[in-house]
C-alpha cells in the first residue's frame, strides 16, 4: 500500500496495514507510539542541489539564504532546522507532500535544495536521469543526522514483532554464513545454528507459530540480506563496503543478528494477568525489583556490604529514570534456572543478569539493546591447557556448565562437530563450577568469556591455581542485555531508552562529571536530557529523567571502565566499542523526534 510520510503512522495505528516497511527512521519520539524492528539500512540525512551552484565538496554553510524542500511528516525538517540554527544559517523551508514533488520542485527551480535520507536522494537522482538528474549533486560528505531505517509495527504485540524481527535476522544470518537463494538447498544444515534456523533439529519457528522451514522459504524465495541489497540498491549507486550496512566484525558494519535456535524457557509458573503496566507498578511501589546474578564479579555482587557491578549499575540507571533515585532498587539474586520463572511470574520487573538473547528465549520474553557482546569459551588449569588450546585438546574432559544457560548446547554441539567426546556436568551457578574446578570434579568450565574472566579473578583472589581461558576465538555469539516481559511496550521503551541514553552520552563525551554543563550543547542532547523537544514525558517519565541517569550512574563507557576494566576487559577492537570509526556495535537511534498522532 503506497503511503506518504504523513499517512504512514495513521495507517499503521488504525490497522490499515500490518507492518510499515517504508524508509522510516527509528527515533525516540516515534518509539513512544510504535515499535521498531531491526535496522535494515543505516542512513543519514544530506542535501541535494544542482551543479554548478553546488558540488560534492559543498558544506552546510552553503545553504544560507536558500530555499530547501522538506517532506511533511519526515524527520528531515527538524534535523535541517536544528543543523541550520546551530550554524546560524537562515534557509527558507518549503514543505512538500512526498519525494517525487520535492525532486520536481528542485528540478524546476522552485527549491534550491532538497534534503532527506541519503538513500532517498540517491534514488531520486537515479529516477531523474535523463530529465535533469545527471546535474544533481549530493552533499555534505558527513551526514547531518543518523537515520536508522527498518520495519515498524504496532506496540504490545510481541508475537508479531518476533516474526518481523526474525525474518530480518534470518536474512542477516544467511548473509553472514554465505547461504543464498541458490545454495540453500545444500547448505541450510551445514552447522547447528543454520539447521535450527532453517527448520531442522533445534528449530524454534514452531514456537513462533510459523512452519518449521519458514525461514528456509524466505531465503529460497527472496534471498539473503546481501542478495536483496545487491539486486535493488547496488544498481542505483549504493555500496555496503566501508559503511554501517556491512556485516559486523571484520567488515566493520552494524549488521548483526542474535544466535538462532536455543531452548524456549520451560516450566514457567503460571502468572496472573497484570492489572497495571510494569511502569505504573514500579512507580506505585516506589522501588524497582531487578533480577541479577549476585555472585559474578564485575557484573553483580550482592552481599551485606551492598551491591556493585556493571549489571547493578544498569539496575540503578533504570531506577533513576523511573523513580529519580538510584538507590530505590531491590536486587534479587537468581540462578540461571530461576531467572525466567521469576520474570514471568512478576517477582522481578526486569532481568539484568548476564542473559544471552536467543531466538528461543525471544519467543517468551523481550530483550533490550545488547549491553555486552560476549562469546563462549572454556576455562581450565594452566597445568593442563594453554591459551592456544583448541577443542582437539579436550577429548574425554569433564566440562561443567550452568544449568539453564545456553552453554550446554553450545559446547556439546561444537565438540560433536570436532569429533570430540566430553562429559557434561550441570551445576547451579558459577560459584559451584569454581568449586568443582578446584577439587578436580570438572576439568573445564564453559560459559560466556565474561563469566570466565569474573570467576578466574575471584578464584585467584582466594589463592586458587593459575587458570587459562581458551580458545582464542569464541565458539558462539552471546549478546547479553536486559530482559522484560513481552507485550509491555511502554515498559520496554523505558528500559531500551535508558540504555540508549547511556550509549548516546558515551558517544558525545557527556559524563557524570560534565553533564551539568554539556547536556544542552546540541539539539539531540537537549531533547534527550530534558530540554526543547524532549520526549521523556511521552514515555511516562520526568523530562530530565535521562539527565539524572547520567549524573547518578554515568554513561556506558564510565560504567564499563569502573566495573569491567579492573578484571581485564577492554572495549578496544571489540563489539563493545562505539560504532563507526571504532568498529563496535554500540549504537543508538536518534533522540527526540515528533510523536506520531
Amino acid at each position: 500500500m503506497p503511503l506518504t510520510a504523513a499517512q504512514r503512522f495513521s495507517a499503521l495505528l488504525t490497522g490499515d496495514i500490518d507492518v510499515l516497511i517504508r524508509n522510516t527512521t527509528w527515533t525516540q519520539g516515534r518509539d513512544a507510539a510504535v515499535d521498531f524492528g531491526p535496522t535494515t539500512f543505516y542512513d543519514g540525512q544530506k542535501l541535494m542541489g544542482k551543479t554548478p551552484v553546488f558540488g560534492a565538496d559543498s558544506v552546510l554553510a552553503d545553504i544560507d539564504g536558500t530555499k530547501v524542500c522538506v517532506v511533511i511528516g519526515s524527520t528531515g525538517a527538524d534535523n535541517i532546522a536544528n543543523a541550520a540554527a546551530a550554524a546560524s544559517l537562515t534557509p527558507t523551508f518549503v514543505p512538500v507532500a512526498n519525494e517525487a514533488e520535492a525532486t520536481a520542485q528542485l528540478l524546476a527551480g522552485t527549491c534550491d535544495l532538497y534534503t532527506t535520507d541519503e538513500s532517498s536522494l540517491v534514488s531520486a537522482r537515479f529516477n531523474a536521469l535523463g530529465s535533469g538528474g545527471e546535474n544533481l549533486v549530493i552533499f555534505p560528505g558527513t551526514p547531518i543526522s543518523k537515520e536508522p531505517l527498518g520495519p515498524v509495527y504496532r506496540g504490545g504485540d510481541s508475537t508479531w514483532a518476533d516474526i518481523i524481527d526474525w525474518v530480518v535476522y534470518a536474512m542477516i544470518i544467511a548473509d553472514e554464513k554465505g547461504i543464498t537463494s541458490a545454495n540453500i538447498g545444500e547448505t541450510w544444515d551445514n552447522d547447528v545454528q543454520s539447521t535450527a534456523l532453517f527448520g531442522g533439529a533445534g528449530e524454534r519457528q514452531t514456537a513462533m507459530h510459523l512452519d518449521a522451514d519458514a525461514f528456509r522459504e524466505v531465503i529460497t524465495q527472496v534471498g539473503n540480506y546481501n542478495e536483496v541489497f545487491e539486486a535493488n540498491l547496488t544498481p542505483v549507486g549504493f555500496a555496503r563496503a566501508g559503511t554501517l550496512n556491512a556485516r559486523y566484525g571484520v567488515d566493520g558494519g552494524l549488521l548483526f543478528a542474535p544466535p538462532a535456535g536455543g531452548s524456549v524457557p520451560a516450566g514457567l509458573a503460571p502468572a496472573a494477568a497484570p492489572t497495571v503496566s510494569t511502569l505504573a507498578a514500579v512507580k506505585a511501589r516506589g522501588e524497582l525489583r531487578c533480577g541479577v546474578n549476585g555472585g559474578l564479579a564485575g557484573f553483580s555482587i550482592v552481599n551485606g556490604a551492598g551491591a556493585s557491578g556493571f549489571d547493578v549499575a544498569l539496575c540503578r540507571a533504570v531506577a533513576t529514570a523511573v523513580l529519580g533515585d538510584a538507590t530505590l532498587v531491590d536486587y534479587v539474586p537468581l540462578t540461571s534456572a530461576e531467572r525466567f520463572n521469576a520474570l514471568a511470574h512478576g517477582d522481578i520487573d526486569v532481568l539484568i543478569r548476564n542473559t544471552t538473547r536467543t531466538q528461543g528465549r525471544e519467543s517468551a520474553f523481550d530483550f533490550a539493546p545488547t549491553t555486552f557482546y560476549d562469546g563462549q569459551k572454556l576455562l581450565g588449569r594452566a597445568s593442563a591447557y594453554s591459551a592456544p588450546s583448541t577443542f582437539a585438546d579436550i577429548g574425554n574432559a569433564t566440562v561443567c556448565v550452568v544449568n539453564g544457560s545456553t552453554g550446554a548446547d553450545n559446547v556439546v554441539n561444537v565438540a560433536a562437530a570436532a569429533g570430540v567426546t566430553i562429559t557434561v556436568v550441570k551445576v547451579a551457578s558459577e560459584t559451584e563450577a569454581g568449586t568443582k574446578l578446584l577439587d578436580a570434579s570438572c576439568d573445564l568450565f564453559t560459559t560466556d568469556e565474561s563469566g570466565l574472566m569474573s570467576l578466574r579473578a575471584s578464584l585467584a583472589a582466594g589463592g586458587g591455581p593459575e587458570l587459562v581461558i581458551f580458545p582464542y576465538i569464541a565458539f558462539s555469539k552471546e549478546p547479553l542485555g536486559p530482559v522484560y516481559r513481552a507485550n509491555d511496550s511502554a515498559w520496554g521503551d523505558v528500559i531500551n531508552w535508558t540504555v540508549y541514553a547511556m550509549f548516546m552520552a558515551d558517544k558525545k563525551g557527556i559524563t557524570a562529571g560534565n553533564i551539568g554543563d554539556s547536556w544542552d550543547t546540541d539539539a539531540e542532547s537537549t531533547a534527550l536530557f530534558g530540554g526543547t523537544n524532549e520526549r521523556q514525558t511521552a514515555m511516562g517519565l520526568a523530562a530530565d529523567a535521562f539527565r539524572k541517569v547520567i549524573a547518578a550512574v554515568g554513561n556506558y563507557g564510565e560504567v564499563f571502565e569502573a566495573n569491567l576494566k579492573p578484571l581485564g576487559f577492554s572495549r578496544t577492537s571489540s563489539a563493545n566499542a562505539r560504532y563507526g570509526a571504532e568498529g563496535g556495535l554500540i549504537f543508538s537511534p536518534p533522540a527526540g523526534g515528533s510523536v506520531p498522532q
